[in-house]
């Protein structure tokens, strides 16, 4: 009798952990709609068995392709919206490796590489660095040709999700920057002043371009070197009591200017004085005006 009780007992035990797992399994299953389903099929028909994950209102594939973590995002209707790619760094272009083999970075490590893929947008590599030194840490996003679209201190921990770029943004951008000429990158909303930010590259240069809060048109730039800052702005930075040594990056902005309608331009002067950071800015004849 008790050798009876006791099998009864343990059979009562696996159908209770078998119902818990399968209500587990249910928790855990995700019902993606057919239009996702076939479009991821259509992408990558030779990925078998994805994991599904549903991130309110996207559902992400994450899977392996050629060897490398991939995520790939999609809305509802099964449009592909984000890509991202776990790369090694020798899956990195030349022209980007030779960029930080040239620079700064030269003797930091990598710690990460991305390839970003969005939607409309172009491709964009996202490489985590570190310093062995000093242990810092810096982020870099470039373009597949090398040019360097940004530089973040410290590793970009910000959740990669699909973005979606406001239409009275696009309308201004398009009014300024036929895509005939410059393709988008990246967008951004500033944490702090809550500024959007849009990088474009064209003409094998990267532009940021700056809109407020309320989606209108602050201003564009993009980096330029102290050579090409014109002369009478450069007698102007040194008779202001400024170095040459003390630059850290030098900006060429233009601001749109409604009346007149023409285009106000200035040169933007990151600098490092006595170990505090500050910015000068003066305009094309000299001027400071910051």
């Amino acid at each position: 009798m008790k050798t009876k009780l006791l099998s009864l007992l343990g059979i009562a035990l696996i159908a209770f952990f078998a119902a818990s797992c399968s209500s587990d399994d249910d928790k855990n299953s995700i019902d993606v709609p057919n239009a996702v389903l076939t479009a991821f099929n259509d992408q990558y028909p030779t990925v078998v068995s994805p994991t599904w994950e549903f991130e309110d209102p996207y559902y992400v594939a994450e899977f392996k392709y050629n060897g490398n973590e991939t995520d790939v995002w999609y809305n509802t209707a099964g449009t592909m919206l984000l890509t991202v790619e776990e790369l090694q760094s020798s899956q990195l272009p030349q022209a980007i490796k030779a960029n930080i083999a040239s620079s700064k970075y030269s003797a930091w490590t990598y710690d990460g590489v991305d390839l970003i893929q969005r939607d409309g947008f172009s491709s964009i590599y996202r490489v985590e660095l570190d310093d062995p030194k000093s242990e810092g840490e810096v982020t870099l996003y470039y373009t597949a040709s090398g040019v360097l679209i940004k530089e973040v201190p410290d590793i970009d921990n910000t959740p990669l999700k699909p973005v979606t770029i406001p239409q009275k943004i696009m309308d201004q951008l398009t009014q300024n920057f036929p895509s005939s000429t410059y393709s988008i990158v990246d967008f951004d909303i500033d944490s702090t002043t809550k500024n959007y930010e849009v990088d474009l590259f064209g003409g094998n240069r990267a532009i940021e371009v700056v809109f407020d809060p309320q989606q209108n048109l602050l201003y564009w730039e993009w980096e330029t070197s102290y050579k090409d800052v014109p002369t009478v702005v450069q007698d102007a930075f040194l008779a202001a009591g400024y170095t040459v040594a003390q630059i850290d990056d030098i900006y060429f902005r233009e601001t749109p200017n409604a009346s007149p309608r023409e285009n106000v331009t200035t040169y933007v002067f990151e600098l490092e004085v006595n170990d505090k950071d500050v910015v000068v800015i003066f305009n094309e004849n000299g001027k400071q005006l910051q």
